[in-house]
């Protein structure tokens, strides 16, 4: 993952609940523009939070079918615009999808003592081999990709707490 800026600007507590998230939720690179629409499961390969005048949290995709064939790409939340804003929406639809794949992002504030923006700087050694079931649908040149649910066949725990995101980082790899 690349650090290199100031994050504090998503540590501010904007609303995760999924009804209010805009549905537009794109990916890119790789080739998923190939696969086809429709119900996939997706596997987490990783993920990459760039900082820079913009911020973009990546959280990199593949789905392997039955021939053998996989595509990959990465599914992208812009968290602040060029204009050094936060995103608001899609810091929110972050929050629900992280949300939906197991994380207790409910808890990650400053208050707690778990700033969004540290706990997602500890994502990569967490997020590698989960598993959830969504959806693509393509839009033109857009790919979007939906988190619909969790694939608990992933061998990892229901819930990714504190303990797990903290085991996962001093190990520097994923323990499961």
């Amino acid at each position: 993952m690349s650090f290199n800026g100031d994050t504090d600007i998503l540590d501010d507590d904007f609303e995760t609940a999924c009804a209010q998230a805009s549905s537009d939720r794109k990916a890119g690179g790789g080739n998923l523009d190939k696969l086809p629409d429709g119900e996939h499961t997706f596997v987490v390969t990783g993920c990459e939070f760039k900082v820079g005048k913009m911020v973009i949290f990546e959280l990199h995709v593949a789905v392997e079918m039955p021939d053998d064939r996989t595509y990959k790409g990465e599914k992208t939340y812009f968290l602040r615009g060029k204009d050094g804003k936060p995103d608001t929406d899609a810091i929110g639809r972050l929050k629900c999808d992280l949300k939906v794949l197991g994380f207790d992002v409910d808890k990650w504030s400053k208050e707690l003592g778990r700033p969004f923006s540290d706990e997602l700087k500890k994502l990569n050694a967490v997020v590698k081999g989960l598993k959830f079931k969504g959806k693509k649908v393509q839009n033109g040149k857009y790919v979007n990709v939906y988190v619909n649910a969790r694939d608990e066949a992933d061998g990892k725990p229901a819930v990714l707490d504190a303990a797990v995101i903290a085991e996962a980082a001093l190990a520097g790899n994923d323990p499961f």
